[in-house]
């Protein structure tokens, strides 16, 4: 069982990575493609369907498996990744955006889900806080590494990267 919780915290690490390179570049780059007013309308329509994608999830996991499951959106936060540095129009940028971001919401529910069976009820605070922190470090290093990439890259540049690290995820 200690195993399978280290393979969750790399994954964990590893899938932060690409969520902090670009979470506080996604309003700046989608308002290169739409008006900087309409930003917040495009998170709330991301928000709310991300809240649609959780009603969905267990239902589907249960299906499929946890394993299967996870492993088929991170392949499509892959792609959604990819799309992003490559889109050309609005409404690419804005559908690939909305996708992202609920993904994004899946992986962090899938996560915690597969740490909380791996995890003997006595440790699970203990588990959670280790993974937390794993994850918190990776927010930290991805800061400081955007902030050189985009010194040298546009947005598209950071969403590559993203992509790259989310391949080794």
């Amino acid at each position: 069982m200690k195993h399978n919780t280290q393979i969750i915290f790399l994954v964990g690490f590893l899938f932060s990575i690409p969520i902090a390179l670009t979470s506080y570049l996604n309003s700046s780059f989608l308002s290169t493609f739409i008006n900087e007013k309409s930003v917040g309308i495009i998170y709330a329509l991301a928000s709310l369907s991300s809240i649609i994608a959780l009603l969905l999830a267990p239902k589907i996991w249960r299906i499929i498996g946890g394993y299967k499951f996870l492993l088929l959106i991170a392949f499509l936060d892959i792609v959604s990744l990819l799309s992003f540095s490559i889109v050309k129009n609005s409404w690419s940028a804005v559908i690939t955006f909305i996708v992202f971001f609920s993904l994004n919401t899946l992986i962090v529910f899938s996560l915690d889900e597969l740490l909380k069976i791996f995890s003997k009820d006595s440790a699970t605070g203990t588990i959670r806080g280790i993974y937390l922190a794993i994850c918190s470090s990776a927010w930290i290093l991805a800061q400081l590494a955007s902030g050189t990439v985009l010194g040298e890259f546009s947005f598209r540049g950071i969403y590559m990267l993203g992509f790259l690290v989310m391949v080794l995820f």
